[in-house]
């Protein structure tokens, strides 16, 4: 009886840990619910009239994604819950099976203790003892039956506690089944939705496609000078810093302490380097309120048959003004403005890069030392495109990384 117990215990720890899953999906789900609510704030400010721009597609085809990936996690918890109610009911199978034994084999305990263990009997079985020492074991095995009696009770009647609490799990399990079932069938008809209105959206923007193509046009040219201008600062930063290592090599009894300014430079730079990776997938996104819009690599253009554009870095929609925070403390290098891509920030991490583009109004200065979290400027509102969106890249020296493996999961 004492291992039906013992395991009893052990399916109970599992089905712990299979608790712990399910509330992780139903944390990430909770996300993806209110990016959803976000966006559809994001679309109902831009949509002050009838017509229609990318950027809706963008954060309409954000929501589908979204609501795609509630329906998969929604579909995750069912199968974890349906294998939890198939665990429990075997624990209460075994919990019954065992059950119906302990009280078969305490009922019969009872009967026969019942019949023959009247105080007169207790009495008769200890004086028959042939010697005290007799007596006295016989007094103890008289007290060892009791003490099993009380103790096999006792365990019957926890047995039962156990078997009506692994009930009431199961009946929780069902009710959340059920609730989830219910969920899913209105995320679904929320897809159905979401995914017509993408349908006439994109019939709407073929009817533009001569301007689609002249923004991209122009987007693409502002792209490369930004991309240009980041290479500028890191090449001018490498040649400086090879200039300093030249200069300390060369002539180490001469002006010793611009080569120790230098050299502790250098050290200073590679510190706070390695400080920068190792929050790799851990810093801060650069705006409290934002959703993903662009990722970073190759995408297709959703208008524009053939025409695949690439994208260095993350674009993020948010709240119109809203603030850009550094990811992480390090020394502006760069401030310059394009009207593609409005104020651009440069800030230097040892050998990383992080970029802030599409910003309308900036705090910071070239040359200023900044903290993490450290106000930048704010977000550029483009009122002829309707939307509200800043651009993040990072760099290491001359490599473009992507941003989103940088930053944490929120």
């Amino acid at each position: 009886m004492g291992c039906a117990i013992c395991l009893c215990f052990v399916l109970f720890e599992a089905g712990l840990a299979a608790q712990s899953s399910r509330q992780d999906l139903n944390d990430l789900k909770q996300r993806l619910s209110q990016d959803i609510v976000f966006i559809q704030e994001l679309l109902s400010h831009t949509r002050t009239d009838k017509a229609v721009s990318l950027n809706d597609l963008k954060l309409l085809q954000r929501q589908i994604n979204n609501r795609e990936l509630i329906i998969e996690n929604i579909e995750a918890q069912l199968y974890l819950i349906t294998l939890e109610e198939e665990k429990t009911q075997n624990q209460i199978d075994s919990l019954q099976y065992d059950l119906d034994l302990m009280r078969e084999e305490y009922a019969k305990t009872v009967r026969e203790t019942y019949k023959s263990q009247s105080a007169y009997d207790k009495l008769l079985f200890l004086f028959s003892s042939e010697s005290v020492n007799d007596a006295f074991k016989r007094m103890k095995y008289m007290q060892y039956y009791n003490d099993h009696r009380a103790k096999q009770y006792k365990e019957v009647v926890g047995l039962k506690d156990t078997l009506e609490e692994q009930l009431t799990i199961l009946a929780q399990e069902r009710k959340d089944r059920e609730a989830l079932l219910l969920i899913e069938q209105q995320e679904k008809e929320a897809l159905n939705t979401a995914l017509a209105a993408k349908d006439q959206l994109i019939i709407q923007l073929r009817s533009k496609e001569s301007h689609l193509s002249n923004k991209l046009g122009e987007k693409q040219v502002a792209m490369k000078a930004l991309d240009q201008e980041i290479q500028n600062v890191i090449s001018a930063a490498s040649n400086e810093v090879a200039a300093s290592s030249k200069t300390i090599g060369e002539s180490p009894g001469l002006n010793s302490t611009a080569g120790t300014n230098r050299s502790k430079t250098v050290n200073d730079d590679s510190r706070l380097g390695a400080r920068f990776l190792k929050n790799k997938g851990k810093l801060p996104w650069p705006v409290d309120e934002g959703v993903i819009t662009s990722r970073f690599g190759k995408h297709s253009h959703p208008i524009l048959k053939n025409i695949k554009t690439t994208n260095n870095g993350l674009d993020i929609a948010a709240h119109p003004s809203a603030v850009v925070k550094s990811l992480y403390e390090g020394r502006v290098t760069k401030k310059l403005f394009n009207p593609g891509f409005q104020w651009a920030v440069i800030v230097k991490h040892g050998p990383y890069y992080t970029v802030y583009a599409n910003l309308d109004e900036v705090y910071v200065k070239k040359g200023e030392q900044i903290a993490a979290q450290q106000q930048i400027g704010t977000v550029y509102n483009d009122l002829s495109e309707r939307k509200s969106e800043m651009h993040l890249e990072i760099w290491k020296d001359r490599n473009k990384l992507d941003p989103e493996q940088w930053l944490r999961k929120r």
